[in-house]
């Protein structure tokens, strides 16, 4: 309930997401997850637009979608299979 109320900060809501930008690298949480979280981000704009009228929360919202497809991104990279290995799948077709 503390971190809703906290959303409505940029500045909470940039540690809170900095804060699962971290677990989900070390823990590996699965891109899935965290694409989700930024579908659900998605659609909380709108809502807000019409429900709140304060296009503040929106815009803060619009900025951790954002920032949630970029740690998703990351976290598919790392979920495939040859990262990290590129140059070692290079020298093999080169031989």
């Amino acid at each position: 309930m503390i971190a809703g109320f906290g959303m409505q900060t940029l500045a909470f809501g940039l540690v809170a997401i900095g804060i699962y930008a971290v677990c989900a690298l070390i823990f590996r949480i699965y891109s899935r997850t965290t694409f989700i979280l930024a579908l659900i981000a998605l659609i909380a704009v709108p809502i807000i637009l019409v429900a709140r009228q304060n296009p503040e929360v929106a815009s803060n919202f619009a900025t951790y979608t954002f920032i949630l497809i970029v740690i998703g991104i990351v976290s598919l990279i790392r979920e495939s299979p040859d990262s990290g290995n590129r140059y070692v799948h290079a020298k093999k077709r080169s031989s």
